[in-house]
């Protein structure tokens, strides 16, 4: 059987996130978890041609902007239409620094549920992250238990509804860290974690974003 394709989109040189390290890491994930991964910094990577051989979309960029043509293709190939030009519905995937990047309409960081606002000082010994299962039923967190974690504690702006896996307390609220939602006929898993290697190795990181792919099929 030929294993399914990922496109993993890494976006603009970040100066806080270094893809051409993080890339490796998420494609090797990728093929542990059966997946053909395909590494781009190329926007034009989600114009319907180039988009519509694959069957996921990871998005592991933290900064820029996607042109109205390559957010249309992204979002047409997520949902999926019928005879579509972008091919089947794909699952998209995004990592951490996923909810920085933006779009001038809105629509991308409407369809991944939420958009970056800032996070709390971390240094290499904490503080640590608590992260609590919110649904340890769910197929995406498979072999996932509660754990610690020093990352980076995204505080978000929700911006469409969508379903907690695992979620942290801070001054009093809960905050999402992973989640899943329908787009169209295609499915969103998003994930905060994820800052750095160190992090991406963490066999949970690594469980979440494995099982997501899995989740796809």
């Amino acid at each position: 059987m030929t294993a399914r394709r990922v496109l993993i989109y890494g976006g603009e040189p970040s100066p806080y996130h270094d893809f051409p390290a993080q890339g490796p890491i998420l494609a090797e994930l990728a093929r542990e978890a059966g997946w053909e991964p395909e590494l781009t910094c190329d926007g034009d990577a989600f114009l319907p041609a180039r988009v519509a051989p694959f069957h996921a979309v990871m998005v592991a960029a933290s900064s820029g902007l996607l042109s109205p043509a390559q957010e249309e293709g992204l979002l047409s190939a997520v949902v999926g239409a019928p005879g579509g030009a972008t091919g089947v519905p794909k699952g998209l995937l995004g990592v951490h620094g996923a909810t920085v990047l933006s779009s001038a309409s809105g629509r991308y960081q409407r369809m991944i549920g939420a958009r970056f606002l800032t996070h709390p000082d971390v240094g290499p010994t904490g503080p640590a992250i608590r992260v609590a299962t919110r649904r340890p039923d769910h197929p995406v967190l498979s072999g996932v238990g509660d754990f610690t974690i020093i990352d980076e504690l995204y505080l978000l702006e929700q911006l469409s509804p969508f379903e907690v896996l695992l979620s942290a307390d801070h001054l009093g609220f809960e905050r999402p860290l992973a989640w899943v939602k329908p787009f169209g006929r295609g499915r969103v898993c998003y994930c905060a974690l994820g800052h750095a290697p160190e992090q991406l190795q963490h066999p949970n990181v690594r469980a979440v974003l494995k099982n997501a792919l899995t989740w796809f099929e």
